[in-house]
């Protein structure tokens, strides 16, 4: 860092500046509750909300996964992210 005064004059200072880099994760603002239903049943929509504090929610990727796809076929699931708070749509179970 350089300072001047009015006269030709100047003075030289030096310091060390370190720049941290923080990611923080997306965080569930509603919690998923566990969900019945019952075999052949019409598609659900689950409604939640997500934040990130460095990422738009409008512009956060959401996916959805089974965690047993012999029940629950992947293909079937999905996240519509319109407004503010995202919808989860299951389809049928098979």
């Amino acid at each position: 860092m350089i300072a001047r005064d009015s006269q030709p004059d100047s003075t030289t200072n030096s310091f060390t500046l370190k720049v941290v880099f923080t990611n923080y994760p997306p965080v569930f603002l509603t919690a998923f509750t566990s969900l019945t239903v019952n075999e052949n049943a019409r598609a659900t929509n689950l409604s939640f909300a997500i934040s990130d504090i460095e990422t738009a929610a409008a512009s956060l990727k959401v996916t959805a996964a089974a965690l047993n796809p012999a029940l629950v076929a992947t293909n079937g699931l999905s996240v519509d992210g319109k407004r503010n708070e995202p919808e989860f749509r299951r389809g049928r179970y098979i």
